[in-house]
């Protein structure tokens, strides 16, 4: 794989998590939002449904911009002059480091 390769399928699953994200916190329908917030009873197991949905497609969006981001700082690595790899070796340590903190 070329690093022109790395960088262009390390955007797509960039923007694939952002959609997932993004779609997993816009889980409920307005309908269903107004019903909730104006007091009238929503059925139980669509609610319910919809959380396990959400968490799902949060979980996917995660993990596909976390290969996105190994992705990139792979390429970043490989186009790097060998005298600069090990200084961006230690930073990608130190944000593995912290994601793994965070989460």
């Amino acid at each position: 794989m070329s690093i022109g390769q790395a960088i262009r399928g390390a955007l797509l699953t960039d923007f694939i998590g952002a959609f997932f994200l993004a779609k997993s916190v816009l889980w409920k329908a307005p309908r269903y939002l107004m019903r909730e917030l104006i007091g009238v009873p929503v059925e139980r197991f669509r609610t319910f449904r919809h959380y396990i949905a959400a968490r799902v497609e949060a979980i996917l969006g995660f993990v596909f911009l976390a290969v996105g981001a190994g992705l990139q700082m792979a390429a970043e690595v490989r186009a790097a002059k060998p005298g600069d790899a090990p200084g961006l070796l230690f930073w990608i340590g130190a944000s593995l480091v912290g994601i793994v903190v965070i989460a």
